[in-house]
């Protein structure tokens, strides 16, 4: 018989859980490149102090634009 190791899943595993969060936020980033490319565009609005602060951590402020309230995302596509 053999006996494998328990698998680390998102669940039990607080290192997977990083990358998952990390790669989520490369997919707004990608997103964001193909919308540009297209003549499209993405904006935040009203983001929470803890994804704030992910989002100026991982310096998306350079690359994606947030704002305070939608109104003033909507007015910055015009």
């Amino acid at each position: 018989m053999i006996r494998r190791p328990p698998r680390s899943t998102p669940s039990n595993s607080s290192a997977a859980s990083d990358v998952y969060k990390r790669q989520g936020w490369g997919i707004f980033v990608g997103y964001a490149k193909t919308l540009r490319q297209n003549k499209g565009d993405i904006k935040f609005a009203g983001l929470k102090k803890e994804v704030l602060e992910v989002f100026e951590l991982l310096d998306f402020t350079n690359i994606l634009e947030y704002y305070k309230n939608i109104d003033n995302a909507m007015e910055a596509f015009k």
